[in-house]
């Protein structure tokens, strides 16, 4: 699967959706997952949930609970000393986050629980 990006063009003509626009940040991220895990560097998968949390904040910013997770999640991932699997694990509760906003503002439909990006905690990692 390539990636195709939205011609600027389009953007400007109002022809992407802010839904279309979440959907296809969320499938750039989805795509660049398995290079991320190969290369043991999560830093794509955080710039582009620092840019879809930054275009949808006007959907969360009164939200305090929101707003609470998030810098306590924020907070973590400060804490961590390095792109790895840890820094890893704490994004997936920000995509988590977003997701769930998401969900009840309709921009994406229900996730299937079944789908696990990246390995879960039990997983060994080569």
């Amino acid at each position: 699967m390539v990636f195709t990006p939205v011609p600027v063009e389009d953007i400007r003509a109002n022809k992407i959706t802010f839904e279309d626009f979440i959907l296809r940040c969320f499938d750039r991220m989805d795509m660049v997952l398995p290079e991320c895990v190969k290369s043991g560097n999560y830093e794509i998968i955080d710039a582009k949930l620092r840019l879809i949390n930054s275009v949808s904040f006007f959907f969360n910013c009164d939200d305090v609970e929101f707003q609470k997770r998030l810098s306590e999640i924020i907070n973590n991932l400060d804490k961590c000393k390095s792109w790895d699997y840890s820094y890893y694990k704490e994004l997936t509760k920000w995509i988590e986050l977003l997701s769930m906003k998401f969900q009840h503002m309709k921009v994406i439909g229900p996730i299937d629980t079944t789908i696990s990006m990246g390995w879960d905690d039990g997983d060994v990692q080569a």
